[in-house]
């Protein structure tokens, strides 16, 4: 018998001497643990014919274990969840759910919402930590409503400007996050579906405001599915001095 207590690919040799005619059996008594994994043994069984046998070889795999948990709260659809930025999962009603591929025996695992339900805002618990040798069975999903639309607003926040800029626009939300802004810069109003201006995923949005007059369109959109009313800023961009005058319309030139 040989204990192995080294990682990755190594040769290894019993002590005891064989000779010509003798049969061998070469099996594995103990698995391996922390992670837990299942090691077989092949052409690990035969008769010594007058040479070393060196063949011998023993493949080991980490053994993985399911993640599953509980979901409350849900009436929306849309909810799927992702663990560790894979493997999609679909929930369509409250109760028990499972992911339906394992995690390897001392990983680390992350679940996170990869799409809300609509009109609904949902928290996770004890969606984070390390497979430890069993199933993951306690990971809570609670969806409660979301009623509420995000607000955006730009930095600056238009103006007279004697030279270029580059505009922000930060979308807040207190319930389920930013999902994406939608702006135009041609006075047209921005829309998401059918697509009109440029959408940007996330919660802020960078615009380079060139020399000339500006009218800077945008709403965003929140997880949940909530859309504000799209807003608008006016930005004018000249180094000639030219006189602005505020009008209902925006910025105008002034003579």
């Amino acid at each position: 018998r040989i204990t192995v207590m080294e990682y990755g690919f190594l040769s290894f040799s019993f002590s005891t001497k064989f000779y010509r005619g003798d049969s061998y059996n070469v099996q594995v008594t103990t698995n391996p643990t922390n992670p837990n994994q299942v090691c077989t043994a092949s052409n690990n069984t035969g008769l010594v014919s007058g040479n070393d046998i060196s063949n011998i070889a023993v493949t080991c795999s980490t053994n993985s274990y399911l993640i599953s948990g509980t979901v409350s709260g849900l009436t929306g659809s849309g909810l799927s969840l992702q663990v560790n930025g894979g493997n999609d999962t679909a929930i369509s009603s409250n109760g028990s759910f499972s992911f339906s591929s394992g995690i390897a025996d001392g990983s680390v695992y992350n679940i996170t919402i990869s799409g809300y339900p609509s009109r609904q805002n949902c928290s996770l618990s004890n969606n984070t930590g390390t497979i430890s040798g069993a199933n993951v069975t306690n990971v809570g999903v609670v969806c409660t409503s979301d009623i509420l639309s995000p607000a955006t607003s730009p930095t600056p926040n238009g103006g007279v400007f004697t030279s270029s800029q580059t505009i922000t626009l930060n979308c807040s939300d207190a319930g389920s996050g930013c999902k994406r802004i939608v702006y135009t810069t041609n006075g047209q109003i921005p829309e998401f579906s059918p697509q009109n201006g440029t959408i940007v995923s996330g919660n802020s949005a960078t615009i380079s405001i060139s020399m000339g007059d500006t009218q800077l369109l945008y709403k965003s959109e929140d997880n949940a599915g909530n859309m504000e009313l799209f807003k608008e800023s006016f930005f004018s961009v000249s180094n000639n001095g030219f006189v602005y005058i505020a009008t209902n319309e925006g910025l105008s030139r002034g003579s």
